[in-house]
């Protein structure tokens, strides 16, 4: 017995979604979700990314609170470091899609779908068989 499922409903939870979003002929591919590369580099991430502000806001929370170890060099302040690196290393995992996808659309891209793709690789060629005016 056959079942027709909505794409929504049959997809799996595991394949990541990636946004797509135009501007002219160009193309560019947004991960959905935690981002790897922004808890991994949270300094480095952001700023790669050209999020100027909150790159920097982070970068400044690491810089104070090693600069606080270093000048009071207890263990509060230790406790202190670790708390705020794992604050700025889950903001940035949690915001730094969701921070670059807003920085797409206020810049003129436009938002083309939301496509299930296994890389942004496929999502790309997704993107360029359903929109042919892209290539």
């Amino acid at each position: 017995m056959a079942m027709d499922l909505d794409a929504t409903e049959a997809a799996s939870p595991r394949v990541p979604r990636y946004r797509l979003f135009a501007r002219g002929r160009r193309l560019r591919v947004v991960r959905e979700g935690w981002c790897w590369p922004g808890f991994l580099l949270p300094w480095a991430w952001p700023l790669l990314g050209r999020l100027w502000g909150f790159g920097g806001a982070i970068t400044v929370c690491f810089g104070s609170a090693y600069a606080l170890y270093l000048v009071d060099g207890g263990n509060l302040a230790l406790g202190g470091v670790v708390a705020v690196e794992a604050g700025g290393r889950m903001a940035a995992g949690l915001w730094t899609h969701a921070l670059y996808r807003r920085r797409l659309s206020r810049t003129g891209w436009t938002e083309l779908e939301i496509v299930q793709a296994i890389s942004a690789e496929d999502a790309r060629v997704t993107a360029r068989l359903r929109h042919p005016e892209l290539d």
